[in-house]
């Protein structure tokens, strides 16, 4: 994929993964009709309308409820997942990042928040792993939201899985 900007990968014991983050505007290439590209436009008109990171009060994403992470503390292990949709990995709704059972899981989530709360921008990044004995590939877009004082409190993202390992009698 074209306009590759990092690429991380890790392993621990069974567990592994390959983080590849990409220019955000690349999603709405090649996935234009998407929920992910929609809530990238979604983002990008709002921070124009405001000329600045979308506020909180302001930021109503037509697709829904959005699962976020509260990112108002200067330790990116302790950001907070809110409303996780769950998945065959687990819910992960109103944990610390800290407390995620995959350490090197946790550390990726960890900087990928915060690199988008820094720069004040969406991240996109494709991520393929292996954790519970579950291998996976998935993408997942974040986007910043600010509180009224201007500063990122909130993480918002979707993800879309790409592919799962499946095999008869359950999950490989």
């Amino acid at each position: 994929m074209r306009e590759e900007i990092a690429r991380s990968s890790g392993w621990d014991g069974a567990n592994w993964q390959v983080r590849t983050e990409v220019a955000p505007e690349r999603l709405c290439v090649e996935y234009g009709g998407s929920d992910l590209a929609k809530l990238y436009w979604y983002w990008l008109e709002r921070s124009i309308l405001e000329d600045s990171v979308p506020s909180l009060q302001n930021f109503r994403f037509p697709g829904g409820d959005l699962p976020w992470v509260e990112v108002n503390t200067d330790d990116p292990m302790k950001f907070v997942i809110r409303n996780h949709p769950g998945s065959l990995c687990g819910d992960w709704s109103n944990m610390r990042l800290i407390e995620h059972p995959v350490l090197i899981h946790a550390q990726s989530c960890a900087y990928e928040y915060q690199e988008c709360k820094i720069r004040q921008y969406p991240t996109f990044v494709i991520v393929h792993q292996k954790i519970f004995n579950v291998e996976r590939r998935y993408m997942r877009l974040t986007v910043p939201v600010s509180a009224e004082n201007g500063a990122v409190t909130q993480v918002f993202f979707l993800s879309r899985h790409l592919q799962f390992q499946i095999i008869f009698g359950g999950v490989r």
